[in-house]
């Protein structure tokens, strides 16, 4: 992927930086920063014709226009798309039951024509403003493709061929405690495990704050991401081993005890904590560790942000989410707030309790409160952990 693909969505980011707006995404297309009540349950508000993205501008999309920027090419309208939400869509929304990728070039043709059964011949009209007969191509070979939002054409699919893959667009997938890469296939859920391999370059969220941050202009995929089962309990791509503590040891049987290593690269022990109140959290691709787990009431656990998300931030959208009780939510910058847990004293100049305090290369704060020491694991990472 080009640079330039990184550079666009943060230079389209900063003419809204002042504009209070929220970012959404339309079906099929990149994703714009919108004023006003977005659409969904409360609102209808979508990018105008115009407007520019400010993330997922790939070559592949009919608002491409060159290597710095996509440019809706229509105003957006907030309907019902194939997932029964409401979504902002460029033209008609596709009357199908499949949900089509975000980063694909059009949404796939239905079979299914409206109350007088008529679809399209094959290079013939097939949707547009007020069109009175169905969004759907005769030939099963060909798909109704979106131009405009007076016309769409039937069009021949896409061959699957592994040479056209490339052409085949690619969906956006966010690393756990990372940025987005765009990855090609089935991505990691409930029907694939595609996920970021390294060296692959960030096509948004790249902040200075990740384990893949290389300078200004890019993050890279520092290894092979892989697909696990991450807190919610969903599947999720994720840099080494997965945060939450596994129950099940292996063939040797052995968990590791409070603030011990629990996992890492040829780690030889089960991935787990002996102390059911203790997970076994990820800290890079060498080393995991036995921590407590956060404290939250499970009436409480929907509503409560995940220790190391991103809880705030410029164009930050949650669903009233918050930190847990034992955490905060520090920002880092004016784009990144995270969830980490709460001083255990009044020293504001010292690392909060589990944050990292040294390691080759390491270049912050090295200083832990007066209830922590700061343990060195290897000679990439110490942290601050309690002193007993």
């Amino acid at each position: 992927m080009q640079t330039a693909l990184i550079l666009a969505p943060f230079l389209a980011a900063t003419a809204y930086a002042q504009a209070g707006c929220t970012n959404v995404s339309v079906v099929g297309d990149a994703t714009y920063c919108v004023q006003g009540k977005i659409c969904g349950a409360e609102g209808d508000a979508c990018p105008k014709k115009g407007d520019v993205a400010v993330a997922s501008c790939l070559k592949t999309l009919k608002s491409y226009v060159d290597a710095t920027k996509c440019v809706a090419p229509a105003d957006a309208t907030c309907q019902k798309i194939p997932s029964g939400a409401r979504g902002c869509v460029f033209g008609a929304a596709p009357a199908t039951t499949a949900t089509p990728a975000i980063t694909t070039t059009a949404a796939p043709a239905t079979t299914a024509a409206n109350k007088n059964g008529k679809c399209s011949t094959n290079y013939s009209q097939c949707n547009g403003q007020n069109w009175p007969n169905g969004v759907c191509c005769e030939d099963p070979n060909f798909e109704c493709k979106f131009k405009d939002q007076y016309l769409s054409t039937c069009e021949p699919k896409p061959k699957k061929d592994v040479e056209d893959s490339e052409q085949a667009g690619c969906t956006n997938v966010s690393v756990v405690g990372d940025a987005t890469y765009c990855v090609q296939g089935k991505i990691c859920g409930a029907e694939g495990d595609a996920c970021p391999k390294k060296g692959d370059v960030a096509v948004a969220s790249c902040l200075k704050t990740l384990k893949s941050y290389v300078d200004a202009t890019k993050c890279v995929a520092p290894a092979d991401a892989t697909c696990q089962k991450i807190p919610s309990g969903a599947r999720g791509c994720v840099f080494g081993a997965t945060t939450p503590a596994t129950t099940a040891a292996n063939k040797n049987g052995k968990c590791s005890t409070n603030w011990s290593q629990c996992n890492g690269q040829n780690w030889p022990h089960g991935v787990c904590c002996e102390d059911p109140n203790y997970q076994c959290n990820f800290k890079n691709e060498y080393l995991s560790l036995c921590e407590p787990k956060p404290k939250m009431a499970a009436e409480d656990a929907e509503s409560v942000i995940a220790r190391w998300a991103q809880c705030g931030g410029k164009n930050f959208v949650t669903n009233n989410g918050v930190c847990a009780p034992e955490d905060k939510c520090q920002a880092w910058n004016e784009w990144y707030s995270q969830c980490i847990p709460k001083p255990n004293d009044d020293d504001a100049s010292a690392q909060p309790r589990f944050a990292q305090c040294g390691g080759k290369d390491y270049k912050g704060n090295t200083k832990c409160g007066s209830q922590d020491k700061c343990q060195s694991w290897n000679e990439w990472y110490s942290q601050c952990v309690p002193k007993n």
